[in-house]
């Protein structure tokens, strides 16, 4: 399970509202989903969106 997984099960939202929130699309949050957050620009984006810290959420 991915950091960005688990940040969503904590919060308990649902993909399509992520996507709503980042402006992302569907398919987008879904690959974030599956293969985790590798970049910083990436982290930042969802972070803002789930008010969480980027370390939270990237796979080092």
């Amino acid at each position: 399970m991915t950091q960005i997984e688990q940040k969503l099960k904590q919060l308990k939202l649902r993909r399509c509202d992520v996507a709503k929130l980042t402006g992302l699309s569907l398919k987008t949050v879904s690959r974030t989903c599956k293969i985790g957050i590798q970049t910083t620009r990436l982290a930042k984006i969802y972070a803002s969106a789930l008010q969480c810290d980027p370390h939270e959420i990237i796979e080092l």
